[in-house]
C-alpha cells in the first residue's frame, strides 16, 4: 500500500520511501490485533490498518486522506474533553519528536466509546527530520473480558432483547446476593443508574427505533469502560444499572461522574447526521441487609415501573 497522492506532495522521494516501506512491512503483519495508523506532519491519515478497522468500525476507505481530527476517532479523557484540538499526542509527537503513551476513549462509529491504550512514536526521515507518526491502540484489558462474559450471559433467559445486557430478573438477583455477602471488612459495593435524558421527547420525534439505538450505544459504552467484576442491566426502557466496588459515596459519585462524561460523548444517528446523547447518573452505596426496594427508592427509581415492565 502506498502513500495517498495528497501526502506525497509535501514529501521528496527519500521520505516517501521510507514510508512506503514501513508501510509495507507493518502491511505484512496483517493478524496483527493493535490499531495501527499513520499521519503525515499535518496529521493527514496515510495508513489504517485491519485491527484499527476492526476496533473502530472504520473501514480505510473512509479514513485514509482525511485529518485525524476529522471527527473520526475523537479522543477524550476521562473528563469528556476532547483531545483532538489541543491535546492530540501526534500533535505533541510533532512538535518535540518524544513518544507519547495516553489512555484515552475512541468514538466509535456507531456512537459509543471504547477504552484504549495509545502509544504515538514519531517517524524520522535520513536527516532526522519528522516525517510522520505512527500511532498504535490496544483495548483496555477489562474492556475485551467483560465483553467476553457478557457473550457467555447470553444464554441465559434473563436478556434484554435489545441491548443484550441482563435484564432486571437478573440484576435484581445480582443486587440480593450483594447485599447479603456486605460486610464491613470487604470492599462495599454500590449501584449507578443511568438514564437516557428526554425520552419521550426522542420517542416521538425519531420513532423506537432511535430509541433502540440510544440503548444500544449506552449499553456498548457501559460494557466497554466497566471493570470485570462490575454488573450492567437494563432495568426500564429508559434506564440502566451497573453494580460495582467503590470505596465510600464519594468514589461511587466519582466513578458515576466518569461514566456520565463519556456517555454524554457518545453519537446517534439521525437522517441529517448524529446527535449527542444526554445521560443523567446517580449513586449509592449499598447497605448492610437493606431491601432492593429501599436501595432503589434511594435512587428515586421508579419502582412499579420496573417491576411491571419485568413482569
Amino acid at each position: 500500500m502506498n502513500v495517498s497522492n495528497d501526502a506525497k506532495i509535501t514529501m521528496n522521494q527519500a521520505e516517501q520511501k521510507i514510508l512506503d516501506n514501513l508501510i509495507a512491512n507493518i502491511s505484512i503483519l496483517g493478524s496483527i490485533n493493535d490499531g495501527v495508523y499513520i499521519v503525515d506532519t499535518e496529521r493527514r491519515v496515510l495508513y489504517w490498518n485491519t485491527a484499527a478497522e476492526q476496533i473502530t468500525g472504520y473501514k480505510s476507505s473512509e479514513v485514509v486522506g482525511k485529518h485525524c481530527m476529522d471527527n473520526i476517532l475523537n479522543h477524550i479523557d476521562d473528563q469528556g474533553c476532547s483531545l483532538c484540538q489541543k491535546k492530540c499526542p501526534l500533535a505533541f509527537v510533532m512538535q518535540d519528536g518524544k513518544k507519547r503513551d495516553m489512555d484515552v476513549y475512541l468514538h466509535h462509529r456507531n456512537g459509543f466509546r471504547l477504552p484504549v491504550k495509545v502509544r504515538a512514536t514519531p517517524i524520522h526521515s535520513t536527516t532526522g527530520k519528522i516525517i510522520a507518526c505512527v500511532e498504535i491502540f490496544q483495548l483496555q484489558l477489562d474492556a475485551i473480558s467483560t465483553m467476553d462474559r457478557l457473550n457467555q450471559i447470553e444464554n441465559s433467559s434473563h436478556i434484554d432483547s435489545v441491548t443484550g445486557l441482563p435484564d432486571w430478573h437478573y440484576f435484581r438477583q445480582e443486587l440480593i446476593n450483594n447485599i447479603t455477602t456486605q460486610t464491613t471488612s470487604q470492599p462495599r459495593s454500590c449501584m449507578i443508574s443511568f438514564q437516557l435524558e428526554h425520552f419521550k421527547t426522542l420517542e416521538q420525534q425519531h420513532g423506537q427505533q432511535l430509541i433502540d439505538q440510544a440503548m444500544q450505544i449506552i449499553s456498548k459504552c457501559l460494557t466497554a469502560n466497566c471493570k470485570i467484576h462490575d454488573t450492567i442491566a437494563r432495568i426500564d426502557s429508559d434506564h440502566l444499572a451497573l453494580l460495582t466496588l467503590a470505596t465510600d459515596a464519594d468514589h461511587a459519585r466519582q466513578i458515576a461522574g466518569k461514566f456520565q462524561n463519556l456517555l454524554c460523548q457518545c453519537t446517534c444517528a439521525i437522517p441529517n447526521g448524529r446527535i449527542n446523547l444526554s445521560v443523567t447518573s446517580q449513586a449509592t452505596m449499598i447497605k448492610i441487609d437493606e431491601s432492593v426496594h429501599g436501595l432503589l427508592s434511594r435512587l428515586n427509581l421508579d419502582i412499579e415501573s420496573i417491576q411491571s415492565k419485568a413482569a
